[in-house]
């Protein structure tokens, strides 16, 4: 290089040189000297990075990416900036008003003033704060109690309440000075709450205090000096915003670094992801990451599956502790192959056919309902088992015996007679005495019951003796063309009439509710039957306490009894002693079972109320319990006295106008 290149190219001033014009064509100068220790090319947006003893251009990213660095080797990278935090949710609310109290009756605080820039907090109803966003919450707030009494120290309790239920553990109890020399006592109180709370709960402060005197009162300003007004209630509350380190995102949802790789890594597994996260992954290699498995081959499921020589010591079979199994397909088992099951029983395999061998039934076998039931194996005898919608068919021959339950409906072989008759034959067509039963018209089939309907008799039986049936003890005779009923001697009819009649005084209750007329339990009921008329009638002799009192009598019904309808008339006296005549009398009519007051109130001691009526059950029979009620506890001693009874007796049906007629 010449003087003249020097002086277009360079000029020198105090040892140092300027470029001033031209193409530099030699060794890049490096950073050290001045130099950009390479060829620049600018690029408009572009950030200019130094990379060790040089200078480099990263180009510009898109709108809304940030730089980030990728270290000291590397250059770094435009990423997608991450979005920023959303602020919490808050909420400030106050009441300027006072809020007077009843001693000892617990009662909401109220806020009626809400801060307008209140975000994702709110308040309804008074004093319901709601939050519309889940998460944990900062709850504070600051009461100011007034106590107007002289001297004299009353006390409040604070507590919160969530959605409508008291919070454990958030009860606060304070003291506030009585009135002193005319100027009332205060006390401002403040704590907070950290609570986590879901999505449209809501919060109240709630308190009570010992005396009316004592309530939240809001102070005015002030004038000299100046001061704003003291709310009586101030309730705040500030979600809890966790913050921590994170990893900045790229644009694709991956991460700027992992182990040295940069850009955008994808593809990342986490802890909480379950295995579809990767890739398809066979029974073998499952199995070799597996440390506590039970014997060898593949993963099985639950559909199509083949289990090949499994071993399955005391297994649970379909539903958690079954009783039975279903729907089990045994393939082509190997003749003489057993599968055991309960009670030692086996299914063997002979040939192509499964049989059932053991020496009895397991409890609980479910018997196929179509098709045709494997032949048992030798002699079996189904004990104690119970046999639902069972059809034998028509088996060639055996016995039915003991058999309880047979209903008298349908028809079997060689029957002639409807299906609801009994036919019962005389002793000339049957070999021998048998037991009477629900029999069809062969003879020969004799099954017992209890109970005999529709009962018809056929052949003419003969007038004699020997034709006579014996039903449990008692004697059907053949008398001309009528047949008679003959009881034994001492057998008796039971009873059609009811009666209720103690030997002796019963207790009753000195309250005034509603009790049971006489006792003890088992002795004061009636049994009614369904679709009966019953007439009734009785008194009660009951003594009592002389404190003022009226009496009521009722009947309840129960066993699911029910009636058409119901009249009663009563006539009734008080008595100041027993031997004392009375003119003091009350008559009623009731028409239902709850009846009614049957005299007005009095102090005496003694109190007689006869009654009678009738009853109509409806289609559902039961009970019938005679009752009464005091209007007042009598005091003293309260009894049924003897001499007091009530009977019940039927007449027809539930619809009967009329019993009988008149002997001509």
């Amino acid at each position: 290089m010449n003087k003249q290149e020097l002086d277009f190219k360079i000029s020198l001033q105090n040892n140092i040189g300027l470029i001033k014009a031209g193409i530099w064509n030699g060794t890049p100068i490096g950073m050290t000297f001045g130099g950009t220790g390479t060829k620049l090319v600018p690029v408009v947006g572009g950030v200019v990075v130094s990379a060790s003893d040089k200078l480099e251009i990263v180009g510009p990213g898109v709108s809304g990416q940030m730089l980030v660095s990728a270290g000291s080797s590397k250059s770094p990278k435009w990423v997608d900036a991450p979005e920023l935090p959303k602020p919490g949710n808050w909420g400030s609310f106050w009441d300027n008003t006072n809020q007077p109290a009843v001693a000892n009756v617990p009662q909401a605080m109220l806020l009626c003033v809400t801060d307008p820039a209140s975000v994702g907090v709110f308040t309804a109803e008074g004093s319901k704060v709601y939050f519309e966003t889940a998460g944990v919450y900062n709850i504070q707030f600051s009461a100011q109690f007034k106590n107007v009494t002289n001297n004299v120290v009353h006390d409040v309790t604070i507590w919160l309440r969530l959605n409508g239920v008291d919070v454990p553990d958030t009860a606060g109890f304070v003291s506030v000075d009585g009135q002193h020399t005319s100027v009332p006592g205060t006390a401002i109180v403040s704590w907070n709450y950290m609570m986590s709370l879901a999505a449209g709960d809501y919060v109240e402060l709630w308190w009570h205090n010992d005396h009316a005197d004592l309530s939240l009162a809001t102070l005015p300003a002030g004038t000299s000096p100046v001061h704003p007004v003291s709310p009586a209630v101030i309730f705040t509350a500030q979600q809890v915003m966790h913050t921590q380190a994170t990893s900045i995102l790229g644009g694709s949802g991956g991460v700027t670094s992992v182990n040295g790789l940069d850009g955008v890594v994808t593809g990342i597994a986490t802890t909480a992801g379950n295995l579809s996260q990767f890739g398809a992954t066979t029974s073998a290699q499952l199995a070799s990451v597996l440390t506590d498995e039970i014997g060898t081959g593949r993963a099985v499921f639950a559909t199509n599956t083949t289990l090949t020589n499994p071993v399955m010591t005391t297994p649970t079979l379909g539903i958690a502790a079954a009783t039975s199994v279903n729907n089990i397909t045994i393939t082509a088992p190997v003749v003489g192959a057993t599968l055991t099951i309960d009670g030692g029983l086996l299914f063997r395999a002979s040939g192509t056919d499964i049989t059932l061998n053991g020496s009895g039934l397991a409890s609980n076998v479910t018997l196929p309902s179509t098709g045709t039931l494997a032949t048992l194996a030798g002699t079996e005898t189904l004990s104690g088992k119970t046999l639902s919608s069972v059809i034998l068919g028509t088996p060639a021959s055996g016995t039915l015996t003991n058999c309880t339950g047979l209903p008298n409906s349908g028809t079997t072989a060689s029957s002639t007679s409807s299906p609801d008759t009994i036919v019962l034959r005389n002793a000339s067509q049957d070999t021998a005495v048998r037991d009477l039963g629900c029999r069809d018209t062969n003879a020969s089939r004799n099954v017992n019951c209890d109970t005999l309907n529709a009962v018809s008799l056929v052949s003419a039986p003969a007038v004699a003796a020997t034709t006579s049936v014996t039903i449990n003890g008692k004697v059907l005779d053949t008398i001309a063309t009528n047949m008679c009923l003959t009881l034994p001697a001492g057998k008796g009819i039971i009873p059609a009439i009811q009666i209720i009649c103690p030997s002796a005084a019963t207790s009753l209750s000195n309250v005034n509710t509603l009790q049971n007329a006489f006792s003890p339990t088992g002795y004061d009921v009636i049994s009614v039957q369904a679709l009966t008329t019953y007439m009734f009638d009785g008194q009660y002799i009951i003594g009592s306490g002389t404190t003022s009192h009226s009496t009521a009598m009722s009947f309840a019904l129960n066993g699911g009894a029910t009636v058409n309808n119901v009249t009663c008339t009563t006539l009734t006296t008080a008595f100041p002693t027993i031997g004392t005549s009375s003119t003091t009398q009350a008559t009623n009519l009731f028409i239902s079972v709850a009846g009614g007051v049957c005299n007005a109130a009095n102090t005496n001691a003694t109190c007689v109320i006869k009654f009678e009526g009738i009853m109509r059950i409806n289609a559902s029979g039961g009970t019938v319990t005679p009752q009464i009620t005091f209007s007042a506890a009598p005091g003293g001693t309260n009894q049924m006295l003897i001499g007091s009874y009530l009977k019940f007796y039927p007449i027809g049906a539930n619809t009967v106008n009329s019993v009988g007629t008149a002997i001509i």
